[in-house]
């Protein structure tokens, strides 16, 4: 799988990030979505989170999901 070459110019934790790709794969399991789908969306979970202070992304929505995976992957 290839991706989008990004630069990451200021991460704010990586607290929780483990666990935004754990529910967000799960979600898209419970969807019946593909293994590879599944996989791209909770990886770009987790580097959504990694923007944020928080332990988890106030941002984190289904939307902003797909609009990161496209920048990431196409």
């Amino acid at each position: 799988i290839r991706q989008k070459p990004i630069k990451m110019t200021h991460i704010e934790t990586v607290n929780g990030s483990h666990a935004a790709f754990t529910s967000t794969y799960v979600w898209a399991k419970m969807k019946k979505w593909a293994l590879k789908d599944a996989l791209l969306l909770a990886y770009t979970s987790s580097i959504l989170n990694l923007s944020s202070p928080n332990n988890v992304n106030d941002k984190l929505s289904p939307i902003e999901l797909y609009k990161l995976k496209r920048t990431l992957f196409g």
